[in-house]
Order: structure tokens, then sequence, then C-alpha cells
């Protein structure tokens, strides 16, 4: 069962929701040669447009305060905040996840739910500084009665992103660490750990508190067979992005005919992925 206060963001307790919190990349999107010159009204309305094509399908969503959440016209549906600055610092590799906002703020702002993205490598410094970020974040969110959503996206000190086959190692020992330290949110927001075994031994790890799957950057196809393989491993539900609606910019297929059609589809095949496992 899933815990009373976070209903609000389930269908037949499945997180079915959509992440549209992308503040810099998001600029990149619309305007990939000269992101700068984006206006506050051009990502507003961009964003307005996937909102309201999937407005009857998301049971929540994640958007971020400057473009999102103006985007976010009805408020129907209960909405998370990112607590974190876009991006991150960055000190010899190793990837420094600063704060923007309190929990409170985010509270007054009408959230459900208080989001963190936090880098992590258990392997580098910072990791000790992290676990403090993520510690401090989690005080604040039980203070105020919000749930932590808690993204971990590790990487490679010496390569960033390219994780050379360690998804598994690293997010497993990331978060082995994190509960070391006392570190429980409410539910984990993470990233496919390269098999199906990987996300079995994330469920193990993880108990009671559910797991959700995020996208990335995979396209929409690899991300449904991702999400397959953790839901029948013991996931609770994704939070989709880009793999849901980043080919709006890059596809030929008519705009109006993605927004309509092509979206509310995709955004359906996965909800009925997520849905095909029950929780028992």
């Amino acid at each position: 069962m899933v815990d009373k206060k976070l209903e609000i963001f389930t269908k037949n307790e499945k997180f079915l929701m959509l992440a549209l919190d992308h503040r810099e990349s998001f600029m990149k999107f619309l305007n990939p040669s000269d992101p700068n010159s984006v206006t506050k009204e051009s990502a507003i309305s961009a964003k307005r447009e996937i909102i309201e094509s999937l407005q009857d399908s998301f049971s929540g969503l994640l958007v971020d305060k400057e473009y999102g959440l103006p985007a976010y016209q009805f408020h129907t549906k209960p909405y998370l905040l990112p607590i974190e600055k876009s991006g991150y610092t960055e000190d010899l590799g190793e990837r420094i996840t600063e704060l923007e906002v309190s929990a409170s703020d985010l509270k007054e702002l009408g959230a459900g739910g208080v989001k963190l993205l936090l880098y992590f490598n258990p392997d580098v410094p910072s990791s000790s500084s992290q676990i403090e970020t993520a510690k401090k974040v989690l005080e604040e969110s039980r203070l105020v009665g919000l749930p932590l959503f808690l993204e971990i996206r590790v990487y490679r000190a010496d390569s960033g992103d390219d994780l050379k086959g360690q998804e598994e190692d690293l997010v497993l020992r990331s978060l082995k660490m994190l509960y070391d330290n006392q570190v429980v949110p409410s539910v984990w927001k993470l990233e496919f750990p390269g098999s199906k075994e990987g996300c079995q031994k994330i469920t193990e790890l993880v108990g009671e508190t559910p797991w959700i799957l995020l996208t990335k950057g995979s396209t929409f196809d690899i991300f449904c067979t991702e999400l397959r393989e953790a839901t029948e491993s013991g996931a609770s539900g994704f939070l989709a992005g880009r793999a849901l609606w980043q080919d709006l910019f890059s596809t030929h297929e008519d705009k109006n005919q993605f927004l309509k059609q092509t979206l509310p589809e995709r955004f359906n095949i996965i909800s009925n992925i997520a849905l095909s496992v029950s929780i028992s």
C-alpha cells in the first residue's frame, strides 16, 4: 500500500508522473544554437502546451517555479517543485548540488512535495557534503509536512555521464551509502541501473520505500523497455521527462499532431506498462 501522504500523486497505487522541471536544458531544446535568446514567455508557452496535452493523463507532475509553474494554470493535479539550483557546481570533476530555496518556500508556492536532485558518486570526497545536503532537505521537508522525492544521478569523476557499464554498481552503492547515513526519502527517483537484475536489487535494498524510474536522455522506445523491466522488478511507476516529449522539438511530425495524438498515446503506453503489475 502507498503511504497516505503520497496517495495524491498516484493512480491505482502507481506514480504516473510528468517531469517538466527542466530549466537551462529546456532552453536548449527551444533554440539549440542560441538558448540564451529564448524568452521566458516562450518557455512558459512551450511547457503549457505539453502540460495541457497530458492534463487528463498524469497523476501528478514535477515543474520548476520559473517556467513550469506559471505554465500549469489549473492545478487540478498535485505537483512537486525542485529545491535545488539548476545544474551543479563542478570541482575537480565532482558534481555538487546547491540548494536554491527551502522546503517552506515550496510549500508556500503550493507544492505537494519536494524534489531534490542529488548528483552522487560514492567514491569521491564530495559524497559526504552531498549526504549532508540530503539530510538538510529531508529534515526541512518533514518539518513542513511534505514528502521528499529524492533523485539520485550517479556519475564517474573521470568520465562524467559515461558510466562504462557501471550503472548498477554505482546506483546500488550510492543507495546503500545514503541508507547507512539515515537518508530515507518518501520516494526514490532513480535511473535505470542497466538490467532487470539491477532493478530487483534496488527493490530489495529500498524495502518498503517506493522507487520510480526517470527517463534521463533515453529514447521513448528504450524507456518503455526499461520501465517494463523495472515495473516487473518492483518499481512503483515513473516520473517521465525528456524521453516522453523531447521529440516535439526535433521530429518532422506536425507539432499539433504530436501534442494532440503522439504525446497522449505515449503517456498511455507507459501508464499501461506501469499499471500492468499490481502492488501486493
